[in-house]
């Protein structure tokens, strides 16, 4: 997957199609990428970019028994 994701280059559109986690839309990488512990954490890696960012539905997808690590790429994400 991360072969993948350096060798394309997505296009975000309205983020219907393109995988929060999973796809390289974010500076060029994923975010499963930026923030694996957190990605390892989400109970839901499927979420589209859209279906995520409405209402931040991706924070409800985070287990509430955060680490300090795990705090710490929460917030980064967050900002």
């Amino acid at each position: 997957m991360a072969l993948f994701n350096a060798a394309t280059k997505v296009l975000l559109g309205d983020g219907q199609s393109t995988s929060f986690w999973q796809s390289s839309w974010m500076e060029g990488q994923s975010l499963a990428m930026l923030y694996p512990a957190l990605f390892n954490h989400s109970k839901r890696k499927n979420r589209s970019v859209k279906e995520a960012l409405t209402d931040n539905k991706w924070i409800d997808d985070v287990d509430y028994s955060l680490t300090e690590h795990l705090i710490a790429e929460f917030v980064a994400l967050w900002g």
